[in-house]
C-alpha cells in the first residue's frame, strides 16, 4: 500500500463447522446408500480477513476476488484519514 504498510490476507474457512448429516451407524433393515461422497460444495459466499497496520478488516463476496476487494474498500475507508507516515 502506499502507507507503507504490507497487507496480509487470510482466508476464513467456510467449512470449519461442517458436519456430515449421513448417519453411518445405520442397523436394521435400512441399506445405506451405495455411492455416498460427503464431499465439500463451494460457498455461496466468500470471506476474507485483511490485516493492515494492526488493523484487521473483513470482507464478503460470492467469489474471493470480490470478497478480497470488499475488504481492501473497507481498509482504504479507514485508512484514509489516517494521517501519512513520516518516512516509508
Amino acid at each position: 500500500m502506499k502507507l507503507g504498510k504490507k497487507p496480509m490476507y487470510k482466508p476464513v474457512d467456510p467449512y470449519s463447522r461442517m458436519q456430515s448429516t449421513y448417519n453411518y451407524n445405520m442397523r436394521g433393515g435400512a441399506y445405506p446408500p451405495r455411492y455416498f461422497y460427503p464431499f465439500p460444495v463451494p460457498p455461496l459466499l466468500y470471506q476474507v480477513e485483511l490485516s493492515v497496520g494492526g488493523q484487521q478488516f473483513n470482507g464478503k463476496g460470492k467469489t474471493r476476488q470480490a470478497a478480497k476487494h470488499d475488504a481492501a474498500a473497507k481498509a482504504l475507508r479507514t485508512l484514509q484519514n489516517e494521517p501519512p507516515p513520516d518516512r516509508l
